[in-house]
């Protein structure tokens, strides 16, 4: 006789709770919400982990997503502290001097705007948008460019993670007035690697000072 669907697919699950109950009922139930809790969580983990988003998996992503998170926050940490200093320093000039205009403008540049998180969350936004495109290109076919996974999805996140993880570094060591040497160690091995994947083009400049912010301040002095 043939195994019925329910055989098949839900008498595991029957015999899982069914000892589950029994043994909880032998300990008085007092382990009953310990174990069901502790077994969810472990099947809902294991799931996840095995899920891919766009064509990679979801720890990377949501890895890379958690490094975005916290280099915005060392981002305003940073950015306050640097309007503090701005507008202390322009406090020991006279107000309307040259000298005070220009710390008012770094000071007004630099403080905390929620603004300014518009762009983590547009970071986030495209990331995740390239990866649907990514994944969409890469089911119908190679084509003519002949795109590989690892140009169009391992070698961007890579980067894109690294990046973040360089920024984080940067704020890290201008509010601590020391950066930490995974940081040093990490950039080593990324950028011989990021410069050779883009054929050594001198365009691959991820200082701090290709920012919108920076740039704003570059004029400012260029006014002056």
């Amino acid at each position: 006789m043939s195994a019925t669907c329910f055989e098949i697919y839900f008498n595991p699950v029957y015999i899982y709770v069914r000892n589950t109950l029994l043994f909880a009922a032998d300990n008085n139930f007092k382990t009953t919400k310990t174990s069901l809790v502790a077994s969810t969580l472990l099947e809902a983990g294991q799931y996840v982990l095995g899920i891919d988003l766009f064509g990679v998996s979801m720890p990377l992503i949501a890895w890379v997503l958690i490094t975005v998170g916290f280099d915005a926050w060392y981002g305003i940490k940073k950015s306050k502290k640097q309007a503090l200093e701005a507008y202390s320093n322009a406090m020991k000039f006279p107000k309307d001097s040259p000298e005070h205009r220009k710390e008012m403008r770094v000071y007004k540049l630099k403080k905390y705007d929620p603004k300014k998180l518009q762009f983590t969350f547009f970071k986030c936004f495209t990331l995740l948008a390239y990866l649907a495109f990514a994944k969409v290109l890469l089911s119908e076919g190679n084509g003519i460019l002949d795109f590989t996974l690892q140009v169009l999805t391992k070698a961007p996140i890579a980067i894109f993670w690294y990046k973040d993880f360089k920024s984080i570094g940067d704020n890290t060591a201008y509010i601590y007035k020391k950066k930490a040497p995974i940081f040093t160690i990490v950039e080593s091995i990324f950028e011989p690697r990021i410069k050779k994947f883009y054929g050594g083009s001198s365009g691959t400049n991820y200082q701090e000072d290709s920012t919108p912010e920076n740039s704003n301040m570059r004029d400012d002095e260029n006014k002056r």
